[in-house]
């Protein structure tokens, strides 16, 4: 796989506004396994092409929170809830 195979890189931040997901949002649904790339100890960079690929596989998770609130409460287990 080549990094010229995909759109631009994107940091967290370009990514959650391109998604209509919060920063939080994303970084729980990378923990989840979506796809990013290493740029150094702790940077990640993201590739839309890459994560809209991941986001189809995934029911469920590929809706913007409407409200704009931190998380979502597709992702949310029901713990204290």
């Amino acid at each position: 796989m080549t990094v010229g195979a995909f759109s631009q890189p994107l940091s967290l931040k370009e990514l959650a506004k391109a998604l209509g997901f919060t920063e939080r949002r994303v970084q729980n649904l990378r923990r989840r396994g979506l796809p990013f790339h290493r740029t150094g100890e702790r940077g990640k960079i993201y590739f839309l092409d890459e994560v809209d690929t991941w986001l189809r596989k995934l029911p469920g998770a590929a809706e913007p929170d409407p409200r704009g609130r931190r998380g979502s409460s597709s992702l949310r287990s029901g713990k204290g809830s």
